[in-house]
């Protein structure tokens, strides 16, 4: 259910991404547009593929400390990790202008699928 919800989520986002900025030259906001409508049809899949019922409406402070204890060091290097991954876009946007930025937005996705391939 989670791997449907997934790729049914991707495709939305592709599609309507790829539609608002090619077909009705959005830009931006057409990428934004794609990425909103992808995560709410995944949500409402989710939701049909019967998440709701393992819902609860009642919180176990004690099982959200546990929680927080467990999580915490993942998002302290997950946040590093995006941090690096894009603090070199920044630089990039303050040297040269933003269709440069986009350019090298590619660039660096396709450098990086070389590398995950040789990895």
């Amino acid at each position: 259910r989670h791997a449907l919800a997934s790729i049914v989520s991707s495709m939305v986002s592709a599609g309507v991404g790829t539609v608002a900025v090619v077909v009705a030259d959005l830009g931006v906001v057409g990428v934004l547009a794609g990425q909103i409508a992808g995560a709410t049809v995944g949500i409402g899949l989710t939701i049909a593929l019967g998440g709701a019922r393992h819902w609860s409406r009642h919180f176990d402070l004690q099982r959200i400390g546990e929680m927080l204890r467990y999580s915490t060091p993942q998002v302290i290097s997950s946040t590093a990790a995006f941090a690096s991954l894009y603090i070199d876009r920044l630089f990039v946007k303050e040297l040269l202008s933003l269709d440069d930025l986009g350019v090298y937005g590619v660039g660096a996705r396709i450098a990086s699928l070389v590398a995950l391939l040789m990895a």
